[in-house]
Parts: structure tokens; sequence; C-alpha cells
């Protein structure tokens, strides 16, 4: 059976050369550029000058090639940084904490789901509604031949919207005639006359 190494830090950063990241390789070689600067500097112009490029080699050197613990040096320098600069004394209050929330309850508002209507307001309106209905919607648009004896036998008769002469010509229909597609050049059908 064979065996294989499962990895302890998955959150570690990948090693490029070495012991050092990506991010350490690229600060040690800005650190190296600096150090440059400052050997030139010594050599070439002058020994004091070389002190200007001298920090930030250090601190790039420190940034690239240190690690202490498998952490890396910015994050240890940052928390060693906050540690130095918070206050160490806490002061106990014996009051508690301060209440800086207020949880307040919101208004109740009593919804109205009916209109104040008066008795007498109902009932016209009840009757106008109703009025509505019989005309079949007729009565809202002002027109007093819905009144007409013929239309109202015919709508008394029944609920249907197409009287027995339509109900005989839809009868006398012929799908077979629709459910062909039109022919364009036949000059008989409407679509080859249009």
């Amino acid at each position: 059976m064979a065996t294989h190494s499962v990895p302890q830090d998955v959150e570690a950063d990948d090693k490029l050369i070495g012991p050092l990241s990506l991010k350490q390789f690229i600060f040690t070689i800005i650190g190296l550029g600096f150090g440059y600067l400052s050997f030139f500097f010594f050599t070439k112009v002058h020994p004091l000058s070389s002190l200007i490029w001298l920090p930030f080699t250090v601190i790039f050197l420190v940034l690239g090639l240190y690690q202490r613990k498998d952490q890396p040096v910015e994050v240890y320098l940052a928390s060693a940084l906050g540690f130095y600069l918070r206050p160490h004394v806490r002061i106990w209050s014996q009051d508690g904490y301060e209440e800086r929330v207020q949880i307040t309850a919101p208004p109740v508002l009593e919804k109205h789901y009916t209109k104040n209507f008066t008795g007498e307001e109902a009932v016209s309106r009840l009757e106008g509604l109703s009025l509505m209905m019989d005309s079949r919607g007729w009565a809202s648009k002002k027109v007093t031949e819905w009144q007409n004896p013929q239309l109202a036998t015919i709508a008394s008769d029944s609920d249907r919207l197409l009287s027995n002469q339509d109900v005989s010509l839809v009868q006398s229909f012929d799908p077979q005639q629709y459910s062909q597609p039109a022919d364009p050049y036949d000059t008989t059908s409407r679509v080859g006359q249009q």
C-alpha cells in the first residue's frame, strides 16, 4: 500500500527559492538594491552619504530574510508595534458597562381595513355595483341602449357570449380550411389577395 505525505501547513506561502517565499524574495531583492546604492555612495561619492540608504537596506533585508517561528516578519512587527502602542493598564468599572444601544419598540399603528362609509352610502354603492353587473358594464358608459328589451331578453336567457345564430355559424366552421398554411400565390385566399 502506498503512503502519501499530507501537508501540515496548508495556509503557508509557497517557497520560491530555498526558504524564501515570493514576497520575501522581492523584499530581499529591494534590500540588495538599496545595499548596492549605499555601497556605491560609500565608495564613489562620500562615506557619510551612504547613511541615507543604509536604513532602507536594513529594513528590506530584515523583511526579506528574517522569519520568526514560521510567521512573516511584517505580521510580527505589526503585532509588536500594536502591543507597545496600546495601553497596558485596564481600569475596572464597578458600575458595569455603559449602555450604548437603546431598543425601543415601534409605535403600534392600527390599520383600518374598511372604509368609513355610512349606511346610505354603502347601499348606494351596492346599487351602483348591481346595476353595473346587470348591464354587463354598459351602465358605466352612460349608454341607455342597454335597456333595450331585445338585449335584455338575450342577457336574461343565458350567460352566453354568443347567441344561437352565432353558434350555428361556428358549427359550420371548417377547421381543415384554416389548419393548412395559406398559399401566398393562390389568388382566392386572403393572403394571396393581399
